[in-house]
């Protein structure tokens, strides 16, 4: 009786987490897909990690436009800020978020040409935004 206890807590335990991920991917990916439709860039992935709740959100994505460095700086921060925006509005997902407001989201864009090759030297190449700074890292 004490296994089948500690099992179903277990299980319960795991189908919480699993909803947690689920619901925090669907707001990533709905973040993923306003970005594509407004400065088309392109959902890569998403990773949720979860230990006291949800304590970062990841969004990856890409593009094939060749960006300047203050080009892909705003649209980095645009995408971080509209990315905390829906996850601290989003009232279902609010209970499982570590701590509220949450700032722990993390979006990354890799940049490519069309024939998936490298940017050119001076170009970007990828940028970064994590809980509240933006990073962007210049083709050598």
């Amino acid at each position: 009786m004490l296994r089948f206890l500690v099992c179903l807590v277990l299980a319960s335990s795991f189908v919480k987490a699993a909803s947690m991920q689920d619901m925090a991917k669907s707001q990533a990916r709905e973040v993923g897909k306003e970005l594509y439709d407004k400065f088309g860039l392109y959902p890569m992935d998403v990773t949720v990690n979860i230990k006291n709740g949800v304590d970062l959100i990841d969004l990856r994505l890409y593009s094939y436009q060749i960006l300047e460095e203050r080009e892909a700086e705003e649209l980095i921060k645009c995408s971080g800020i509209r990315f905390l925006e829906q996850v601290n509005g989003n009232k279902k997902l609010r209970p499982y978020l570590s701590h509220y407001p949450f700032t722990k989201v993390s979006v990354r864009l890799y940049c490519f040409r069309d024939d998936l090759s490298e940017v050119p030297i001076g170009k970007v190449e990828s940028a970064f935004y994590v809980a509240g700074e933006s990073l962007v890292k210049l083709a050598r």
